[in-house]
């Protein structure tokens, strides 16, 4: 998920997030140990400074468009859950509203997977937006912090209308960047085991929630 890195000045005040979250980076490229609030920072110190008043809220426009099969993956459901839990406990105030656009058709099963880690609060900031999603965006953003990819008119300089320079479409995550995946080559091995034999394998638990498969 991607945050405007230049002011978006909401009709309500605050910042706003953009783009999709994709779980097999989130997972695979952190090492080790890092909590899931490190993973992501939702607003960047400058925003104050250029605004000229305290950012204590954030609206997020989330980009639901490719969600698939592959998302319900449960270590990724897992910690989408560990992420929301945190906001819910230690910042419960900070979101203004949660915008779900070009949510497929099953973005409903997604949703009540996460639903029951939400507060009754939140869930009423949580917005699913029809094909009018792009009006409504601009009932609560300044159009000209828009990107014209999200039906506004900001663009980069170049006139890329995604404002990519901006935004972090992000993607996949190449692997030789998973870390985990790096660490978990180290134990691999096969044996054999007779019948009525037993092998006794020990292993260093290098963090919370380790499997064995």
């Amino acid at each position: 998920m991607s945050l405007l890195p230049t002011p978006t000045r909401l009709w309500l005040g605050g910042s706003a997030c953009w783009g999709p979250a994709h779980p097999w980076g989130w997972l695979g490229a952190p090492p080790p140990g890092v909590p899931a609030g490190d993973r992501c920072h939702l607003s960047p110190p400058v925003l104050p400074s250029q605004l000229g008043k305290k950012i204590e809220t954030v609206l997020m426009v989330y980009d639901c468009e490719g969600l698939g099969l592959k998302h319900l993956w449960k270590p990724a459901i897992d910690t989408y859950g560990e992420l929301l839990s945190m906001f819910e406990e230690n910042y419960p105030e900070s979101l203004k509203r949660l915008f779900i656009i070009k949510a497929p058709k099953i973005f409903p099963v997604a949703y009540n997977l996460v639903k029951p880690l939400l507060s009754e609060d939140t869930r009423k900031k949580v917005v699913v937006l029809g094909s009018n999603w792009k009006e409504v965006l601009q009932q609560y953003i300044d159009p000209a912090q828009i990107p014209v990819e999200y039906g506004g008119t900001l663009t980069d300089p170049d006139g890329d209308p995604k404002c990519s320079s901006k935004i972090n479409y992000g993607g996949d995550v190449p692997q030789h960047y998973y870390v985990r995946d790096q660490l978990s080559q180290q134990y691999e091995h096969t044996v054999m085991v007779n019948r009525g034999s037993s092998h006794q394998l020990e292993y260093e638990i290098l963090f919370p929630g380790c499997v064995l498969r």
